[in-house]
C-alpha cells in the first residue's frame, strides 16, 4: 500500500491495467503511473508495479491510498 503521486483516469465501462514506477519514501511507498505516451517497450522496461483498475470506476486521485502488485522484490524499489 501507498499513496498515488499522479491522477490515473478512465471511462467506467472497461477495466485498465496502469503500469506504476515505485518508490520508498520515508512514510513507506508512492507509486506514479507511467505515462500512456510512453512507448510499449519502455514501460514494461521501467514499470515496477501495477494496479487493476476495476469496471464501473472513473480511476483513482492523486494523494489516493492504493495496493498495487509489484512487479519485483521489495529490495529493488529505490528510495526516492
Amino acid at each position: 500500500r501507498g499513496v498515488l503521486t499522479a491522477d490515473i483516469k478512465k471511462g467506467p465501462q472497461f477495466e485498465m491495467l496502469s503500469r506504476l514506477d515505485v518508490r520508498k519514501t520515508g512514510n513507506g511507498y508512492e507509486f506514479t503511473p507511467i505515462p500512456k505516451n510512453e512507448s510499449f517497450a519502455y514501460s514494461i522496461r521501467n514499470a515496477r508495479g501495477y494496479l487493476a483498475v476495476p469496471l464501473g470506476t472513473r480511476g483513482y486521485n492523486a494523494g489516493d491510498i492504493i495496493t498495487v502488485e509489484l512487479l519485483c522484490n521489495e529490495e529493488e524499489i529505490p528510495e526516492n
